[in-house]
């Protein structure tokens, strides 16, 4: 069984692999989150596990079905400090809600996709609605948490893309308006993640 499930955790691997590089040359907007990898890996052991079929020839084999541990993993949220992290973000509104975002994000189980999603949907909306206030909050506390805090400031780099992206998605002005706000995030930002996620996104901001 255990071979049955790594075949799965690497095919699921390949695929989502394949997937971020296919994403880095494509103008699309990052959506795969960890979390829903990892829950992706567990439906699917899950589901090999209780098919009768299979569960009969492994029977047959004489071997025994075990609980997978899915080897795909992710940043364990309990190894964030998000009360560091709180440190760092200022006392406007947009401060507040993302400080409270951190904080049920960690509460909430890996696999409670209907309360992540949920979640999910509120900062997406909050963002949409509130663009500049969104982006201010993050780029400050993105450059004001400390280098070697890397999973504090992992854990806030997928809301700073996604809050770069709308900002500038959404700025009234023309090409060079966009373009001008375009370069000051790729600059201030020595992430190759967050570099990427721009770049993939506004190819025609490049030049």
């Amino acid at each position: 069984m255990n071979f049955i499930i790594t075949l799965v955790v690497l095919t699921v691997g390949v695929y989502f692999g394949a997937d971020h590089l296919l994403s880095s040359h494509l103008k699309t907007t990052p959506s795969t989150k960890p979390e829903d990898e990892k829950a992706l890996v567990q439906n699917m052991a899950k589901f090999l596990e209780k098919s009768p079929d299979l569960r009969k020839k492994i029977s047959d084999s004489g071997l025994t079905i075990t609980t997978p541990t899915p080897s795909i993993t992710t940043q364990n949220q309990d190894d964030v400090d998000l009360a560091k992290i709180a440190r760092y973000f200022g006392s406007s509104s947009a401060d507040q809600f993302f400080k409270n975002y951190l904080m049920k994000k960690k509460k909430i189980r890996p696999n409670n996709l209907d309360d992540q999603t949920q979640l999910s949907i509120e900062m997406n909306e909050y963002i949409h609605l509130h663009p500049k206030e969104s982006i201010e909050s993050m780029e400050s506390a993105i450059q004001s948490i400390p280098q070697e805090m890397k999973a504090e400031r992992e854990a806030i780099t997928p809301i700073f893309i996604h809050s770069s992206i709308n900002f500038i998605e959404e700025l009234d002005g023309d090409v060079q308006t966009k373009k001008t706000y375009f370069k000051r995030l790729m600059n201030n930002t020595d992430n190759p993640e967050i570099k990427n996620a721009l770049e993939s996104h506004f190819p025609d901001l490049l030049n």
